[in-house]
């Protein structure tokens, strides 16, 4: 874990390359989050989403993005939080921009798609029949979204992230059949150098 942070500061570090060809910044936002298997429904986990961006440029309309996010997830229940998880996630995007302003130099439009890496590093299961040594540690899945950026350093955008992979193995406990997949809308701010 240690050496992709390092890795990963290595890369904010790049950002006064020649040409500019990397850049860097932050994200902080909130998730929506909701598990399919869990007998409740609707977007009502809500968790923070936050990290650092890095991104390379490829031409002035497309760039590969890289983030190292913290992002809490699970489900919940009327008032009660049935399912809590808080992940390390690491997702990589294809990025699109358009709609150009060129009186200050920057596309106010970006929209992205690619794949994400998650670690769960730590749960809280209350009222809930899962038990913790069932859940999968490694989430791997896909994600779009779009963001407005109000001008050359801050944005505002959602994204919509799914999980190809279950939280819960119900071959380890076959007492409970729902695999539990997990699905979220993040919405967020950010802000780059």
């Amino acid at each position: 874990m240690v050496k992709y942070f390092l890795f990963f500061c290595i890369i904010l570090t790049a950002g006064t390359v020649e040409a500019q060809r990397f850049n860097a910044g932050l994200v902080l936002g909130m998730n929506a989050s909701q598990l399919n298997g869990d007998f409740s429904a609707g977007f009502n986990r809500l968790g923070i989403h936050g990290g650092l961006r890095a991104t390379t440029y490829f031409t002035d309309k497309f760039e590969l993005a890289l983030e190292m996010l913290y992002s809490q997830r699970g489900s919940r229940y009327g008032l009660i939080s049935r399912i809590r998880t808080n992940y390390v996630e690491i997702p990589v995007m294809a990025c699109y921009k358009d709609w150009y302003n060129e009186q200050d130099d920057y596309y106010k439009m970006e929209f992205s798609a690619g794949l994400t890496y998650g670690y769960l590093i730590s749960t809280q299961l209350e009222a809930s029949a899962y038990q913790e040594p069932f859940l999968n540690k490694h989430d791997f899945g896909f994600l779009a979204g779009a963001t407005f950026n109000l001008n050359k350093h801050w944005g505002i955008g959602t994204r919509y992230t799914r999980s190809l992979n279950y939280l819960y193995n119900p071959e380890k406990q076959p007492l409970n059949e729902n695999a539990l997949l997990s699905y979220f809308l993040s919405f967020r701010v950010r802000y780059m150098l």
